[in-house]
């Protein structure tokens, strides 16, 4: 079996990859999960991470009677669910089983595309591919828009870019282009009414209730995600899943180079 304690460097590559690629321990609790993973399942690494798999994938996925992860890690050897279909089988998924010293074992998931189309909705999946399909932030603010407003309805929305003391607007519309220093904790999305807000114009589009969201490539501040509208709890639960896909989306980016820091 692959040993897991050298498997940093798969995990790394997989980070990029258009389908999805979870990781579980020998109990089937989940340990790692791609950004696509992260997007199709609607869910974050930091949430995800510890819970079992019934827990995350909502519904009745088709591997819930014949799961290859469990099959991977009793026979020690890669396994896949296929579709029997009359002329060729589809496969659906594939696990295979990881090895990790003294620590137990564990097996990596990927999930094939005809599982995605038979199991998430198509908005989803329209997230996952443009998202990875973004070569610079500002291709990755314009995806983050639109999966916003499908979130919290037709409302103003946008992404900044971090500069010095302030933000400029890279996409969006309705929107100041510029704003001063908001005092925001980074790692912390923030739900208010814009005039209890220092640095935001008051007189301005937007003045009602806002989502922020700061954007972190892993380093430093990158941006702000902003919406003129503060949804309701399992909104603003999807606002900050995407928030963690863009913040994946960012470290990706400044790993390979093309996103140069603000």
């Amino acid at each position: 079996m692959p040993d897991i304690s050298r498997a940093d460097d798969l995990l790394v590559a997989l980070e990029d990859i258009l389908e999805p690629a979870i990781t579980y321990d020998d109990s089937l609790h989940i340990t790692w999960m791609n950004p696509a993973a992260e997007v199709f399942l609607g869910v974050s690494l930091e949430r995800a991470r510890g819970l079992s798999c019934d827990r995350v994938f909502a519904g009745v996925p088709p591997c819930r009677d014949e799961c290859p992860a469990v099959k991977a890690l009793r026979e020690r050897r890669p396994s896949s669910l296929v579709t029997h279909g009359l002329s060729r089988g589809e496969r659906l998924i594939t696990a295979v089983p990881l090895l990790n010293g003294s620590e137990g074992e564990g097996v990596l998931e990927i999930l094939q595309w005809p599982f995605m189309e038979y199991f998430r909705s198509p908005f989803r999946i329209r997230v996952l591919e443009e998202m990875n399909n973004a070569f610079s932030f500002e291709d990755a603010a314009k995806v983050m828009i639109d999966a916003m407003r499908e979130v919290a309805g037709p409302v103003a929305a946008g992404v900044y870019r971090n500069c010095n003391d302030g933000y400029t607007l890279v996409a969006g519309a309705g929107l100041p282009p510029e704003i001063g220093g908001i005092p925001l904790n980074p790692s912390s999305p923030l739900y208010t009414n814009a005039s209890g807000i220092a640095g935001w114009p008051q007189n301005g589009p937007c003045s009602g209730e806002l989502s922020l969201l700061p954007i972190s490539n892993g380093k430093s501040p990158a941006g702000l995600m902003v919406c003129c509208a503060v949804p309701d709890f399992h909104g603003r639960e999807r606002l900050e899943e995407l928030r963690s896909v863009m913040n994946s989306a960012m470290r990706r980016l400044s790993l390979a180079g093309k996103h140069r820091e603000p």
